[in-house]
């Protein structure tokens, strides 16, 4: 047979043909754990040469806004009691990208000075 009746290159079309006309490759959408928000906020209290209590504060009310003040007091006594809850299968588990912020609260909250 030809070249083009082979199995690679018929492969290699299918393969090329679903690509978009750049030459990239589309790529499944996949969520991240958590968005760019949570990174940026991290980063600013890290690099912020303020007392423990400011940067306490700073993430205090990052979670308050995003969370909601009721939704943010439940968690973070929640994990301030109880640091092993699970949130797969409950309401909660949307809230589970702003987890770094909040153990970052609560870690900094128990550093005593």
């Amino acid at each position: 047979g030809t070249a083009l009746s082979s199995p690679t290159n018929s492969l290699s079309n299918d393969v090329s043909s679903s690509s978009p006309s750049n030459g990239s490759f589309i790529r499944p959408t996949i969520t991240p754990v958590w968005n760019e928000s949570v990174t940026d906020i991290l980063l600013t209290v890290a690099k912020q040469r303020d007392t423990r209590t400011v940067k306490i504060n700073t993430l205090r009310t990052y979670l308050e806004e995003k969370l909601g003040f009721v939704e943010f007091l439940c968690l973070y006594r929640g994990f301030k009691s109880e640091p092993k809850l699970t949130f797969q299968g409950t309401p909660w588990e949307h809230y589970q990208r702003f987890l770094p912020v909040l153990f970052t609260l609560l870690t900094l909250d128990n550093t005593t000075v």
